[in-house]
């Protein structure tokens, strides 16, 4: 959001929509949802003097096949029917879940859709799945041909375990190189912005960090960040909490460590 204000329409699409009379209303609801939106969109294309509706405004672009919708959906029957669905309205999607996706690689790959894998750290998809099965779907994708990128999960909070996502694809399969583009250029191209961000290229944005050790893993510490061409002040009330606990100690002796 930092980057792009607007980078496309977000749809959780419903659980058991493959034959609930719940999921299958809900499914109704956004098929009249964007039907409206397109008689809205042709209505003002047709005459200009159409009343200006802002709700309805903002799905043109998504109409125009200008922007994505990304699709939360995680089962292999929810994956099927949400991209039947971007098909049939002839939208650009990204599936954002898909803990399922890898079921589905062939219709994926078919229709061009990227998925956004929410989170590698959680259980595994089914009760007869493997107990690795979240940790290797990264790399049955990539066999598979389908684009994708690695996310934290839902959650602003999860987002500094998103390194360490990458890095159990990468313990579980995915090369260490593939694992950290899952996390950055990859996620960059599959907004919209990868001739922006993304990787350590000659007209992009200048973001670096500097660490002590392979940025994947746990033990590893950032030293320094920039963005934007500028460094980031890595200061923070855990750091400003560790040196005045270091402190302490070395004034009471426990620690014999130079300040």
């Amino acid at each position: 959001m930092a980057v792009e204000q607007v980078a496309g329409m977000h749809v959780s699409w419903p659980r058991g929509s493959g034959g609930r009379s719940s999921g299958n209303d809900a499914i109704k609801r956004i098929r009249e949802t964007f039907a409206t939106a397109r008689a809205y969109m042709q209505a003002r294309e047709a005459d200009e003097s159409t009343p200006f509706d802002a709700k309805w405004e903002g799905m043109i672009p998504v109409l125009k096949g200008e922007l994505p919708v990304f699709i939360a959906a995680n089962s292999e029957s929810e994956i099927s029917n949400a991209v039947a669905f971007a098909d049939q309205e002839n939208i650009s999607c990204v599936i954002v879940g898909g803990s399922q996706a890898d079921k589905c690689s062939e219709l994926l790959k078919r229709n061009d859709v990227p998925v956004i894998i929410s989170k590698v750290h959680r259980l595994p998809s089914g009760q007869d799945a493997a107990y690795d099965d979240a940790f290797t779907l990264p790399k049955r994708l990539q066999n598979a041909g389908v684009v994708f990128a690695i996310s934290s999960g839902e959650g602003a909070a999860n987002v500094r375990n998103l390194p360490f996502n990458a890095g159990t694809a990468a313990a579980f399969g995915l090369s260490s190189e593939d694992a950290l583009k899952s996390i950055t250029l990859s996620a960059a191209e599959i907004l919209g912005v990868g001739d922006r961000l993304g990787s350590l290229t000659a007209g992009k944005d200048a973001n670096v960090v500097i660490a002590n050790g392979d940025i994947l893993e746990v033990t590893t510490n950032v030293e320094m960040a920039f963005i934007g061409g500028s460094m980031v002040d890595l200061q923070s009330k855990h750091t400003l909490l560790y040196d005045k606990c270091m402190e302490k100690y070395r004034q009471m002796g426990v620690l014999n460590v130079p300040q």
